[in-house]
Parts: C-alpha cells; structure tokens; sequence
C-alpha cells in the first residue's frame, strides 16, 4: 500500500485535490483491493474551506506519518499559505523523506517559498507562470508543461492537469494497463494531446 497525503489550507483550489484524489481511489475500486490510502492535512487541522465553498476535515500536521507522496494544493489561498511558518517548516523537514513531493497548480508558490524548487525546471498553472518566474529567478517556469518531473519533486499545472498527473504516477506504479484502466472508468483522456498554450491561447490571456 502506498500512502498520499494531501496538503491543503483554506481558499484551495477542489478539484487539485478531489481530482488526483479520485484518480488514486480509482485504482482500489477496479482492483478491488486497497492500492493507496489517502489522507488530507492542514497546519492546524480541522475545516478547511476550499474556493467553491465545499468544506474538507483535515488532520494536523502534527499527526503526519511519513507517505510515499506528499502533494501540496494551489488556489486563492496560496500566497497566504507560503507565509505559513509550521507548513514552511514542515516541507523543509519531509521534503527527502518522501518518494514524491508534489505541486498541483499554485502549490508551487509553496514548494518556491521553501526553497525546494531552487535550480529546477518546473511548472504551474499558465497563468501564474510568469509571477512565479519574476518572485524567483532561481527556478526555469515552463509555462507549456502538463507537468514536470525533477528528481523527487514534481509540479503540475492547474486544476485537471493533477488528473494527468495521477494518471502517470499510477502507470509508474502499477503499470500502463492500470492507468488506462483509470482513464476508461474516469471518462478522461489516458494521455492528453497538447499542453497548456492551447487553452492560454484560446482564453486570449497571458
């Protein structure tokens, strides 16, 4: 069994982690058999309340046990995140303790305020890119990329590229025919055509 452990705080964004995490849960509903345990934390525990208004109980970070991968959430509530001294901390100390440290959309700002993603080459939503390169020049932001992967750290871009994500982290595990498996009982595309700049260019933004 494999452990997730999401990372949250309030103003996230719902579907950088309800989407990975169906995606993962998936995997134990067609096997039958439980591949991941998934657990959500924040700072303090308790309530947390996403950018839609939907409302999540969470565990303290107190009460983390080391997972196989750790995923922090983006969203409106970000940049109040990253000033968050027992998160700041706590990703410094788990950060190579885990197999996978994982960014969903904005939860890069995080990771950057940690100064985990100094000198690599990582992504987020598109159109926070450009922010995030000018706040640290120590990183290379790829505005194009569904995700990037450096070492044990990886970042994705926004809100459903965490699905292609997952989808990836799953055929990585347990193998492609899984992960297409996933795909099919998701209704979503087993490997997305293009990247970002199609949906930038067609918003006329960034």
């Amino acid at each position: 069994m494999k452990k997730i452990a999401f990372i949250l705080f309030n103003h996230f964004q719902i579907l950088d982690v309800s989407g990975p995490a169906q995606i993962f849960s998936s995997v134990n509903d067609i096997a039958e058999k439980a591949f991941y345990e998934i657990d959500y934390y924040t700072a303090n525990g308790g309530t947390c309340r996403s950018t839609c208004g939907m409302i999540m109980e969470t565990r303290p970070l107190r009460e983390y046990t080391t997972s196989h991968s750790l995923i922090i959430s983006g969203g409106n509530g970000t940049i109040s995140a990253a000033k968050d001294h027992t998160l700041i901390h706590f990703l410094k100390q788990e950060a190579h303790n885990v197999d996978r440290l994982i960014s969903i959309c904005t939860g890069a700002y995080i990771l950057s305020e940690a100064g985990l993603l100094d000198g690599k080459r990582v992504t987020t939503h598109w159109a926070y890119a450009d922010q995030l390169q000018k706040k640290n020049p120590k990183l290379s932001v790829e505005p194009d990329a569904l995700y990037i992967r450096q070492g044990n750290v990886i970042t994705s871009a926004g809100v459903t590229a965490g699905m292609d994500l997952a989808l990836s982290l799953i055929e990585e595990d347990m193998g492609k025919e899984m992960a297409r498996e996933v795909a099919r009982y998701m209704v979503i595309f087993y490997r997305r055509p293009g990247g970002q700049s199609q949906f930038s260019t067609f918003q006329g933004i960034g």
